[in-house]
């Protein structure tokens, strides 16, 4: 009864949840939940939502709070687990597809808490027999498909390798194009594009690998489209999972695909391109890398010339209903298809779509013209020195795009514009010449269409980091003229649109961080006008959440603004606008309801930074949100904003007394062994308690301990021994003794380096006592 009613309740809520997570009788909740699922006589809906209420129960998206689910539940009682389990799978098979859907998530969950912990070890296998088994009821196999396949997805690969051959006979057995049901085959098809991940020993047999692929490419020409398009899953699977296996398939692959995207559905083409996007992706980071071990087999450079044909026909099938930018059509694929292979083969590929954008630049049609900036922003590759040939060839194009920012279609303009700053970050030398036209442009930009707007104020972000190159000097003296277009873009009505307002007031702050010695007059002159928009937001007029949560995000902003200003300008300024400073970041902690504004927390030790010990009248009232943020746990964000500033208030001696020193000390030393602040690591258990590493760096708190030990000195004295105990323990941590993956080699030695620099700052700090003058 009291179930059912809740439960009626979550299922008039688009998010269905019980909150019981949290409680202490676990065991009560569970039982409740299954004898609800299996109650033939309730109703279906509420079947459903109860089988994916008890799957909510044991999964999150944060990994720290995945691990405290996976322990509840493995504190159950044994048998009661067991017998949810026995209710729960046969209902796989229900006639009923509301029940079936939804137990199949609910067992799937259950089996990636437990297969881990071989508490269920035979569930793969049962699956698979099911599906073998089910020849007659397509329901089911589907139903046992899903169950799978959520598995498969989730799965670490070594939990699952053992039984590869099994679960790839049931899948390939279920795709092939005898198999009567539709559903079914697509179902297996999307089962298999996760189910690569663990079968290596398949594929490297030449014989399996063969048939597999045979069975793909049956797909890729069935009937129906939902089983193209898995199809197509299952290749991009096959050329994440095997890029170097595929040489011999490629001249068919293309073959197929080419076909595809001519000639099929938009979707279908689109998964077609996502493949050789795939296979493109690949080579441009074995190129990057330059590994001899895994060198590029340069499958896109052999078909470049058909692959580049084929794309630039697809970039102008745009939409003609769509001038909105909404959605994914075949010319946004062939846009990214071009980007990735430009980044695999480099600049060569200029040469095959130059004659194209140069007759479609100015071209009658619409989707020539847009057709022709995408192509030309397309080709910028990231992290790469374009050459002298490069540079001329966009030359040569800066004045024609130039003109299309005045064009009558917005989708023509918007792409341009997304050009222009695309060439300002990759190749600003082509812009050298018309510099300040070019600026103006984009000022003009912000006030367009929200979309267009949006891409004018990332073209200024970009042109910020550039005022330091000669050629982009003349910028400098228009700063406070295109921060205040800035600034007023942001107020616009639709600001809320194509995320315009975070583009402009990020476009602000970075201009204020690139600034240089000629430009800080200028920075000054605006900084009292930042503070002012920060108090016209802090009184803003509330009326319900939506308005609380556009509060919230000019907040932060504005704060994040000041911040950048404050180590810009000369201290005495920061000085004069202190206390106005202050008050407004302490109102924008108060208001948070218990949550910590980060922002606001580095705009008070931005100020300390500035002040020096100047800042001590200001202590009492910001340090409270200070220590709070370092026991936000469960936030790694929070806690690391909340360690640099507690750095920045012991530096500047800024009337940290022994109440404070204290507390500090033991949130820091609590944050540094806090089970939600880590995240798993392979190897590292030995390390700190629960088998955990930060997921940002210890490094960050044993150096703020040095710079505490600094700043208080002899004071710090007390604390030396227990800190050195969980440095001792660190320390210790050998490589030797861990599984050397990139992430464990780099997160010890910055370990180390922390420890190092923790010892260092604490022996500066200590020097004066007499253990230490020895």
């Amino acid at each position: 009864g009291r179930f059912q009613l809740q439960l009626q309740g979550c299922w008039r809520s688009p998010f269905p949840s019980l909150h019981f997570v949290n409680t202490t009788n676990a065991s009560q909740h569970v039982t409740g939940l299954t004898t609800l699922i299996c109650d033939e006589s309730a109703p279906l809906p509420i079947r459903q939502v109860a089988s994916i209420t008890l799957k909510n129960c044991l999964y999150s998206k944060n990994e720290a709070q995945q691990d405290v689910l996976d322990e509840r539940w493995l504190a159950v009682d044994a048998g009661l687990r067991n017998s949810v389990k026995t209710a729960l799978f046969p209902l796989l098979t229900s006639p009923h597809l509301e029940v079936r859907s939804g137990v199949a998530q609910a067992v799937a969950q259950i089996g990636l808490v437990e297969i881990p912990q071989e508490q269920w070890p035979d569930l793969i296998d049962a699956l698979v027999k099911g599906i073998q088994e089910a020849q007659q009821n397509a329901g089911a196999r589907v139903s046992l498909l899903q169950c799978l396949g959520y598995i498969c997805e989730e799965i670490d690969p070594a939990h699952a390798e053992s039984k590869s051959s099994d679960v790839l006979t049931a899948i390939v057995q279920a795709m092939r194009k005898e198999e009567p049901e539709a559903e079914v085959r697509v179902r297996a098809s999307e089962v298999l594009a996760n189910a690569l991940r663990f079968a290596r020993s398949n594929m490297e047999k030449e014989n399996e690998r063969n048939y597999i692929m045979q069975i793909i490419a049956e797909g890729i020409q069935a009937e129906d489209e939902d089983m193209r398009k898995a199809s197509y899953s299952c290749l991009c699977s096959v050329a994440e999972e095997y890029y170097d296996l595929l040489g011999e398939y490629i001249p068919h692959l293309w073959g197929m695909s080419l076909n595809t995207i001519m000639n099929d559905d938009e979707e279908v083409g689109i998964a077609a391109f996502e493949f050789w996007s795939n296979v493109a992706s690949e080579e441009g980071e074995r190129a990057m890398e330059m590994n001899d071990a895994q060198p590029s087999l340069n499958f896109i450079s052999a078909i470049l010339k058909d692959i580049v044909s084929v794309t630039l026909t697809m970039l102008t099938r745009q939409d003609d209903d769509n001038d909105e930018e909404e959605g994914w059509g075949i010319s946004h694929a062939a846009g990214r298809c071009l980007q990735l292979s430009s980044e695999a083969v480099g600049e060569v590929i200029v040469e095959h779509v130059r004659q194209f954008i140069q007759d479609n630049i100015k071209g009658d049609d619409w989707h020539q013209r847009e057709a022709a900036a995408l192509c030309l922003g397309s080709i910028l590759v990231d992290d790469s020195e374009p050459s002298d040939n490069m540079i001329h060839f966009l030359k040569e194009a800066v004045i024609p795009l130039s003109q299309l920012l005045k064009d009558n279609d917005v989708r023509v303009r918007d792409t341009t514009m997304w050009t222009l700053g695309r060439i300002v970050e990759v190749a600003p030398a082509a812009l050298s010449e018309h510099a300040t036209q070019v600026c103006e442009a984009f000022v003009n930009g912000l006030q367009q269409e929200p979309r267009v707007a949006a891409h004018a104020a990332w073209a200024l972000h970009n042109v910020a980091q550039l005022m330091q190159l000669e050629e982009f000097r003349e910028v400098i003296k228009y700063i406070t003229q295109i921060v205040q277009n800035l600034l007023s873009a942001s107020d616009r009505g639709d600001a809320h649109m194509k995320n315009l307002r975070n583009s402009c007031y990020e476009a602000v702050a970075y201009f204020i961080q690139c600034a240089n010695e000629d430009a800080i007059a200028l920075i000054e002159g605006l900084f009292e006008g930042f503070i002012s928009r920060l108090q016209h937001a802090v009184v803003m007029v509330v009326q319900n959440q939506s308005d609380r949560d556009h509060q919230f995000q000019i907040q932060e902003q504005l704060c994040n603004i000041i911040q950048t200003a404050v180590y810009k300008v000369r201290p005495e300024v920061v000085a004069r606008n202190a206390d106005l400073i202050m008050e407004l970041v302490v109102q924008v902690l108060q208001g948070r309801n218990g949550e910590i504004a980060e922002e606001a927390l580095l705009c008070g030790g931005a100020v300390a930074s500035a002040l020096g010990s100047d800042f001590g009248k200001y202590v009492e009232r910001f340090v409270p949100f200070v220590l709070k943020g370092l026991e936000e746990v469960r936030s790694g964000d929070v806690v690391a904003v909340a360690v640099g500033v507690t750095s920045e208030m012991f530096n500047a001696k800024a009337g940290m007394n022994e109440a404070i020193l204290s507390e500090v000390c033991k949130r820091l030393a609590s944050a540094l062994q806090s089970i939600d602040l880590w995240r798993e690591v392979k190897g590292v258990s030995r390390i700190f308690p629960s088998s955990i590493c930060a997921s940002f760096s210890h490094q960050a708190i044993f150096t703020t301990f040095g710079d505490i030990a600094m700043a208080v000195e002899g004071s710090f004295m007390q604390y030396v021994q227990p800190l050195f105990s969980i440095m001792e323990n660190a320390a210790r941590s050998s490589l030797e003794e861990v599984e050397k993956d990139e992430d464990t080699v780099a997160y010890l030695n910055n370990l180390r380096t922390g420890i190092f620099e923790g010892i260092s700052g604490m022996l500066q700090g200590l020097r004066t006592l007499e253990p230490f003058r020895k």
